[in-house]
């Protein structure tokens, strides 16, 4: 068995969209619960969840990605800042890009995407040529790698709230 060693944090959640503040939070003990902001929830039985409220994303990188890609991105450029990794025009400072790889879980890919799309495709009967490379699950992995140039193995386990 091989060691690994953490050398940096990124965290995007509903108690803090950066490490210190996440931390701060937590021990603090306070809930990032509260009624829906998203979106209107008053046909449904669920009106509360926790929202990244204070999260931004540049909006012409975020045209070609569903949010759980736009969290992955934020939250790994904090870890690679965190860890003195971060790529300066792309390529990793000092380590080969073939030892880097990226090995990531997600829940279910890009959800609320594909039902904007839905919606558009039962108004118009057009959808985003995009769409599926936007949704599917593999595509915060593939977009991390291809941000930051990684050419090591490249991972995705969906298993649900297990990944």
């Amino acid at each position: 068995m091989e060691r690994v060693v953490v050398t940096g944090l990124g965290v995007v959640s509903c108690v803090g969209c950066d490490v210190a503040s996440f931390w701060a939070a937590l021990t603090a003990g306070r809930s990032g619960i509260e009624p829906i902001s998203a979106y209107d929830p008053a046909p449904y039985e669920v009106r509360i969840a926790g929202e990244a409220k204070d999260f931004t994303f540049d909006p012409r990188l975020g045209k070609r990605m569903d949010r759980f890609t736009q969290f992955a991105l934020t939250a790994v450029k904090q870890a690679l800042e965190q860890a003195g990794l971060m790529p300066e025009g792309g390529e990793s400072q000092g380590v080969n890009p073939e030892r880097i790889g990226v090995s990531m879980g997600t829940g279910i890919g890009g959800f609320p995407f594909l039902m904007t799309q839905h919606q558009k495709f039962l108004e118009t009967g057009r959808f985003h040529p995009l769409t599926v490379p936007i949704i599917i699950s593999n595509m915060a992995a593939a977009n991390l790698a291809i941000q930051y140039k990684l050419q090591g193995p490249n991972l995705c386990i969906t298993t649900a709230c297990a990944s």
